[in-house]
């Protein structure tokens, strides 16, 4: 499964890698997992961690590294947890002399000359670590890639509690803490939130808006990232916020894109057994088939998401009563 992969990377001298857009745990830990892991088994080649928008970060990651144009021109690229062309951070990654990608999501677009994609995991994390584990026993692995991939795993997984995470997800990570890190630390480092992020989620919850077919929702709009002094990266966590109430089936949390595209919000949705991915697929996102997003959505659009959620509850709740 991974063999043309690996041979790519034994070609090359040069390997930059990719993530994908606002990036999140899964997207650094998988970049800095495979770059870490490669630098160790392949001391004398030139390796890239490439990305020009900064995510919630944590502490647990390295700033991106800077590579000029001949260089990625070189290169073997390898994107990471990047399901579509567009969603690619730093669209120099077309310049690459090859292209590989490792993902995990379902209906992962083809644009690479070599792929593993495999739906059925839980995190990218996890896929870079089966590839390692098809050259050399993971316990083995400098204690440092272990923890940029169990920090991937647990971010994606929200600490294993997610519907797609299965012993196999645990297994993988399990292999990891072999090497002896600290997990409560990871842990705690990823789970981490200033004071202005906490009083601001206190107001969030006020918020919420419940239907009564059990859709939950809320908007966080520039208005509010103002009042608290956090940004749109300090926000994109109070999706988990409804995960814990008994009463819902789905839920949606509304960030307004202040960066790139003002006045418009970006869609996360959730679900304990309904499709969302597909709704996602309505207006141009995708993901998994309990989470999933979406970008740039008017007022209009956000409203009428919430409708085709609500069929899609409807849909899903009839089936599960037969």
């Amino acid at each position: 499964m991974f063999e043309d992969i690996l041979r790519c990377i034994e070609a090359y001298d040069t390997i930059t890698i990719f993530r994908h857009i606002k990036p999140d745990g899964d997207a650094y830990g998988s970049q800095w997992g495979l770059a870490s892991y490669l630098k160790y088994r392949y001391p004398d080649k030139q390796i890239y961690c490439l990305g020009t928008q900064a995510g919630r970060n944590s502490g647990l990651f390295p700033p991106m590294d800077e590579a000029d144009d001949d260089t990625i021109r070189r290169s073997l690229a390898i994107a990471v947890d990047t399901s579509t062309a567009d969603r690619v951070d730093d669209q120099r990654i077309w310049m690459a002399d090859k292209i590989c990608k490792f993902d995990h999501h379902e209906g992962s677009e083809k644009y690479a000359a070599e792929e593993v994609v495999i739906d059925t995991q839980s995190s990218c994390a996890e896929i870079i670590t089966m590839f390692i584990e098809s050259i050399e026993p993971v316990k083995n692995i400098p204690q440092q890639t272990a923890i940029y991939l169990y920090a991937g795993i647990l971010s994606d997984t929200q600490n294993f509690t997610i519907t797609s995470c299965s012993y196999e997800s645990l297994l993988i990570a399990s292999k990891l803490a072999e090497t002896g890190f600290s997990m409560s630390r990871v842990n705690y480092l990823l789970s981490r939130i200033s004071t202005n992020v906490y009083n601001m989620t206190t107001d969030f919850r006020s918020r919420m808006v419940f239907t009564d077919n059990h859709i939950g929702y809320a908007y966080c709009d520039k208005a509010l990232m103002d009042k608290y002094h956090v940004s749109y990266n300090d926000c994109k966590d109070l999706v988990n916020e409804f995960n814990i109430l008994e009463e819902l089936e789905s839920w949606v949390l509304f960030i307004e894109d202040t960066e790139e595209h003002p006045g418009m919000f970006n869609a996360s949705l959730r679900s304990r057994g309904c499709i969302v991915n597909k709704v996602a697929e309505n207006f141009g996102g995708g993901g998994h088939r309990q989470a999933a997003g979406t970008r740039a959505l008017s007022r209009e659009e956000c409203e009428h998401l919430l409708t085709l959620l609500d069929e899609e509850v409807t849909r899903y709740s009839r089936e599960e009563a037969r």
